[in-house]
């Protein structure tokens, strides 16, 4: 009841909205239209630069597509080792810094930006995990896992966050409240130290250093292990991604494949490898594209430090 109904549709009405990857045209008074793609990558320019604070290691980051986010996670270094950068605009202007956390002294591993939180790992026994509101950029919240060992990687889904330690712990909890109460869900022992983690709404996968069982499924309804699968080789795995029913390892250079794709769609039957390739580097970190036809590899191999 009580409605209005109006129309803006004029160029002057839509030319101070933000632009990215479109055009405002003047063809009877005011069309929104997808920017032509010129680029054909043979003339690359340096479009803006961005001094983020102190001199440590840039070692993680992760992309909040619905607000143009990037949040970009640094070892111990003199200003804000998290920071956020607003990407929202980068068609007409540079991104600029929102925010940021310094987080004194302590040593940071890998980070998840879920729902408005930030969880970082850290090399602290106190507080492995550490929980930063990225609106006001304070910790809101900490979690302290019983031992010694550090934490390698963690994911979210829905209100689980998933811990992969190097102790061989799998490790799961309740963040539907991230600044009050954090509880345990579930704890898993696996094989050899963990490294990295990957999420789908219904299992979690983790990578390690077990020469017999690279890969670990476990199901989130009751925390089991419910499958794994063994690489071929003895290097160990660094890292993992989930996209669709496809998981992508990537291991140490070793003898053997480096990449490898596996077919999860069956997560608690039958995985196969649908490929694999040597790249001869060891791989560190892995990016796909939106419509999964390439994959980015960054390696720590002087001639080929990104293989695509």
């Amino acid at each position: 009841w009580d409605d209005q109904a109006w129309t803006e549709s004029g160029q002057s009405e839509y030319i101070n909205g933000y632009k990215n990857s479109t055009d405002i045209r003047n063809v009877s008074d005011g069309e929104i239209a997808l920017r032509e793609n010129m680029r054909n990558w043979s003339n690359l320019e340096m479009a803006y630069e961005i001094d983020l604070e102190g001199n440590g290691d840039r070692i993680a980051l992760d992309y909040d597509a619905p607000n143009d986010i990037l949040y970009i996670l640094s070892t111990n270094t003199s200003g804000y080792e998290f920071v956020g950068i607003d990407v929202s605009d980068v068609s007409a202007n540079a991104p600029f810094i929102i925010g940021g956390y310094h987080l004194a002294g302590l040593t940071a591993t890998d980070l998840v930006v879920h729902d408005g939180y930030a969880y970082i790992a850290t090399n602290v026994n106190a507080q492995e995990i550490i929980v930063i509101n990225v609106i006001t950029m304070v910790i809101v919240n900490t979690i302290d896992i019983d031992g010694i060992e550090d934490v390698s990687g963690v994911a979210a889904v829905g209100n689980l966050l998933a811990v992969a330690s190097d102790d061989e712990k799998a490790l799961f909890y309740n963040i539907s409240n991230p600044s009050g109460s954090i509880s345990q869900l579930g704890e898993t022992e696996l094989e050899g130290d963990l490294s990295d983690v990957a999420v789908s709404q219904t299992h979690a996968f983790f990578v390690g250093e077990d020469n017999n069982e690279e890969l670990f499924v476990v199901r989130l309804s009751d925390f089991t292990e419910v499958n794994s699968f063994n690489l071929s080789g003895s290097h160990n795995a660094n890292t993992v991604e989930i996209v669709g029913t496809n998981v992508y390892i990537c291991r140490q250079d070793g003898t053997g494949a480096d990449l490898h794709a596996l077919d999860v769609s069956n997560p608690e039957g039958t995985i196969t490898q649908t490929s694999s390739l040597d790249v001869g580097a060891s791989i560190f970190d892995i990016g796909l594209d939106g419509i999964g036809d390439y994959i980015f590899l960054a390696t720590d191999n002087n001639s080929k430090e990104l293989i695509v």
